[in-house]
């Protein structure tokens, strides 16, 4: 009968000890989760930063189609917030010289509307 409370006490002990194993787990799962993502948007930040005057962002919609620069910043600045959820501390490390729409890339396969030839980079 000892050796039979003896087990029991042990399996007890043994169940405590994987319960709160398993709740330690979770708790550095999540601050895992947490360093990766703030990595994350620090490496964005960082080669915003580096990359100064030659940031290139495809595929936001234009407001109007006489945007002001002012007005591509924050379209830009709006994107990176909620899209990459950059926090409003790591938007003010990124500094923008010079904000403009360039025209859609053409095909070099599509004829061009003018009569000049164009080349485009």
């Amino acid at each position: 009968m000892e050796r039979l409370q003896l087990a029991e006490t042990r399996l007890e002990h043994a169940y405590n000890t994987i319960s709160d194993l398993t709740s330690d787990l979770k708790g550095i799962e999540k601050e895992l989760t947490e360093l990766r993502e703030n990595t994350r948007k620090s490496e964005i930040v960082s080669e915003l930063r580096s990359k100064e005057y030659n940031r290139l962002f495809h595929g936001l919609p234009s407001e109007s189609p006489e945007e002001t620069p002012e007005q591509s910043e924050h379209l830009i600045r709006s994107f990176l917030t909620n899209s990459l959820r950059c926090s409003e501390s790591d938007l003010a490390k990124i500094s923008f010289a010079n904000v403009h729409r360039l025209p859609k890339h053409k095909s070099a396969l599509q004829p061009s509307n003018s009569t000049s030839s164009q080349v485009q980079l």
